[in-house]
């Protein structure tokens, strides 16, 4: 009866150490993902210098990020940042991320938030971890 205790209490190890390495394995490549989205994003900004009157640069990025298999907008909002106005955001319409404009002495330049995303049942949609990048400076 001993060894069938012993051999129990091993199994919960395994399982336990499986679990704990496959949350690892799927938070690494979520992580990746949205790294890679943020900098798509990134690249498409300072490739169009930034400028969001056209309708160009919103539909470059939306092809890059259905290339990339990245997850539809459903619904959720960007959050508001000191100091950048509504006129100064840029939210994705068709995919989740936020550009964000900002002034400085030098010129402009954008914060680019892209999102991680969980596929779990329950929690999946209330996980939402932010990934933070910056374009370059545009000069005036």
């Amino acid at each position: 009866m001993k060894a069938a205790t012993g051999n129990a209490m091993l199994m919960n190890i395994i399982i336990v150490f499986l679990v704990v390495v496959m949350a690892l394995l799927v938070t690494s490549i979520s992580y990746t993902k949205a790294f890679r989205v943020k900098n798509r994003i990134v690249d498409i900004i300072e490739y169009h210098n930034g400028d969001f009157s056209k309708q160009e640069i919103t539909n470059d990025i939306n092809r890059s990020l259905k290339s990339i298999g990245y997850r539809y907008n459903n619904g959720k909002q960007c959050p508001v940042m000191d100091g950048v106005s509504e006129n100064d955001t840029y939210t994705g319409t068709d995919y989740l991320y936020c550009v964000y404009m900002y002034n400085s002495n030098k010129g402009k330049y954008y914060k680019v938030i892209a999102y991680m995303y969980f596929d779990i049942p329950v929690v999946g949609e209330y996980i939402n971890i932010p990934v933070y990048g910056e374009t370059r400076v545009f000069y005036d």
